[in-house]
């Protein structure tokens, strides 16, 4: 019913009293809205015999799509915008009327949906054009203590011009896939039902809402936009990184720092277990320390550790190993690398499933700077 058609004339629409099906008033005939520049008075689906013929939902379709729509470009290049840049150029980028915001640079906002017009509507070149600006380029990271950032401050305090980078927190599906890619554990394959994920041994036998995980190991480990959905529960990591509620639409997804996002990845199950897969493959491809933490930096930061990032690390799995032995007789399987190498002592071994799960805790990992 929604995608074609029914038999015979399309059913008259009514206005109806408070609402009330049972007693219909006028007659509404099918049309476009008027205050978008539609001015065509006589309705294009009026039939000889004043009856309304079929079709409205492709017209409606092809209007949307025309070239010189006023609403359907720009809202796309808003919203491809805000994923790039933290914040679309109308800020209420599920609200384009007068109750919205008004666009910060608009003569950008005309241009890029031309752009996208003239380039067949191809999402991937309007990626493309974004990145590759000098906008995005810019760092967030700035000296506070510098004339330029001085005066630009004063002249713009909300980075509304985008005179330096938004800093931006990673959002909750990505922590979590981000994390199974640094173990080497995210299942890529696509398409298929949905993943019961692991849930925390609390929530599995307290909440009323919890489900069992899905039996399949490689399906516990798929991206998380194959994830399972539950309204009256969400999963506890994602919820910890604002995934949004499912009861209500979501334009802007909220962008915290809270105490329970750091619990969560520093005493979380998964968060632990993943930095015990990720150590042991870092153990397997590594032939001394130094390398490990050169290619454990490359992961999780994109970039080699300074000479300063290196020493600490050094020394951070001497003492940490010395800790680890002094404090604890048996130490479990679980804080071990997976797989452990045979050769390698329990508390040594430890320290370096400390250092990964120090670094998945790490602000950089968090942030797109």
């Amino acid at each position: 019913m929604a995608v074609r058609d029914g038999l015979g004339p399309a059913p008259i629409t009514h206005v109806l009293d408070a609402g009330d099906y049972r007693k219909p008033e006028e007659i509404v005939a099918p049309g476009f809205p008027e205050f978008l520049g539609h001015d065509e008075t006589e309705s294009p689906f009026a039939t000889a015999d004043g009856s309304y013929a079929g079709g409205r939902r492709a017209a409606l379709g092809q209007w949307l799509t025309l070239s010189d729509h006023p609403l359907t470009a720009r809202v796309i290049v808003n919203r491809l915008w805000q994923h790039h840049f933290g914040q679309g150029i109308v800020a209420t980028s599920n609200d384009f009327g007068s109750m919205g915001d008004d666009p910060s640079h608009p003569e950008l906002l005309d241009w890029l949906a031309c752009e996208l017009v003239d380039r067949g509507w191809s999402l991937k070149a309007l990626h493309r054009l974004m990145v590759l600006s000098a906008t995005y380029q810019q760092s967030s990271r700035i000296d506070p203590a510098s004339e330029a950032h001085h005066k630009a401050h004063q002249a713009d305090p909300t980075n509304k011009l985008l005179w330096h980078a938004r800093r931006q927190r990673l959002e909750s599906e990505i922590v979590r896939d981000s994390l199974y890619a640094l173990s080497g554990r995210l299942e890529s394959s696509m398409f298929g039902p949905s993943a019961y994920l692991r849930l925390p041994r609390a929530v599995q036998t307290s909440s009323r809402y919890a489900w069992a995980p899905d039996p399949v190991e490689a399906n516990l480990n798929r991206r998380s936009i194959y994830s399972f959905q539950l309204r009256n529960m969400r999963h506890p990591l994602l919820a910890a990184f604002d995934q949004p509620d499912s009861y209500i639409s979501c334009g802007v997804r909220m962008n915290t720092l809270t105490p329970t996002q750091s619990l969560a990845l520093f005493n979380g199950d998964e968060t632990a277990d993943q930095a015990a897969h990720w150590a042991g493959r870092l153990l397997a491809e590594s032939f001394d320390d130094d390398q490990l933490v050169r290619r454990a930096c490359l992961e999780v930061y994109s970039r080699l550790p300074t000479n300063e990032e290196l020493a600490g690390a050094r020394q951070f799995l001497t003492s940490q190993a010395e800790l680890i032995y002094a404090a604890e007789t048996n130490i479990p399987t679980s804080s071990q690398p997976q797989p452990c190498p045979r050769c390698l002592e329990p508390n040594k071994a430890a320290a370096y499933v400390d250092l990964c799960h120090a670094l998945m805790n790490s602000t950089e990992f968090l942030f797109v700077d």
